[in-house]
């Protein structure tokens, strides 16, 4: 028997929202009574040390903390053929400046020809739709962008941000500096 979608929200919910084990069902037990804690996994390889240096706007060009590409330097995505065809879009970058820095770091995504000049010219796809079933999910986390209903041929993201933070890894009773 498979697992119930009301499970893996009671799942995510205990998880996410008061990091704890999920042990029992919601019924039984609800997630303020969960007493294991299960906090999110922090690697050493993904802290943003340096995030407070990201402006709250996004820059006019690059800095040494933040990436910039816009317009003619925009990236064309890559189908994912391990998905539905034309749903699934890579941008092969992870680690992109995500809204909760300020509100300028939404990606703008448009549908347009591969290899185009100038991917403005296409059809801007907004992340709430245009009515015709055509919202999109963006992870900014691994780069990976999700229509939700509508496929398209081909698709470019035109506001890449992308962050040049150092995390600190702990290694025994060193710490070493490494560039992400």
């Amino acid at each position: 028997m498979a697992i119930s979608n009301g499970q893996k929200i009671d799942y995510l919910w205990k998880k996410l929202g008061y990091g704890a084990t999920k042990t029992d069902t919601n019924s039984n037990k609800l997630a303020v009574n969960e007493a294991i804690p299960s906090p999110l996994l922090l690697r050493g390889d993904k802290i943003w040390s340096n995030a407070g240096q990201i402006p709250t706007v996004i820059p006019s060009s690059t800095s040494d903390v933040v990436e910039v590409y816009l317009g003619s330097n925009s990236v064309e995505c890559v189908e994912d053929n391990t998905s539905t065809a034309r749903r699934t879009w890579k941008t092969n970058s992870s680690d992109w400046i995500p809204p909760e820095f300020g509100s300028t770091y939404q990606i703008k995504v448009y549908a347009a020809a591969s290899g185009a000049a100038d991917p403005t010219t296409g059809t801007q796809l907004f992340a709430a739709g245009a009515g015709n079933n055509d919202e999109w999910f963006f992870d900014y986390q691994s780069g990976v962008l999700n229509l939700l209903e509508i496929t398209y041929h081909q698709l470019w993201v035109l506001s890449r941000f992308t962050s040049q933070v150092l995390a600190m890894l702990g290694q025994l009773d060193q710490m070493i500096l490494a560039e992400t």
